[in-house]
């Protein structure tokens, strides 16, 4: 892999280190992961359908610009994600968590 991409896939999974960071911390309570997980899925999603169903660069993502030949990787994370955190949405404890949560109005 040259050495341009390995920084790209740096790149990419710098968010991640940065959440897991934030959730091993002490003070880190439940109503983080919610926005966390929407934050994650929202970087991840390159490209959008404007109102007249066209594919463009989604502007909530910060890899869009960046991300030529990783592509794949980043819609294989994007997947993962969501296979695994979407439950979450709809989990009274996590909804009530970051309803409550001071740091999200």
């Amino acid at each position: 892999m040259p050495g341009g991409e390995s920084l790209k896939i740096v790149a990419i999974l710098k968010p991640f280190v940065t959440a897991s960071n934030h959730f091993q911390a002490d003070f880190e309570i439940i109503g983080n992961v919610i926005p966390a997980y929407i934050g994650q899925r929202n970087n991840l999603t390159l490209t959008i359908k404007n109102r007249n169903a066209i594919e463009v660069v989604s502007p909530a993502s910060q890899l869009a610009p960046i991300v030529k030949k990783t592509k794949d990787f980043v819609q294989a994370l994007r997947e993962s994600l969501e296979r695994r955190f979407s439950p979450v949405l709809c989990d009274v404890n996590y909804v009530l968590g970051t309803i409550f949560d001071l740091r999200f109005k």
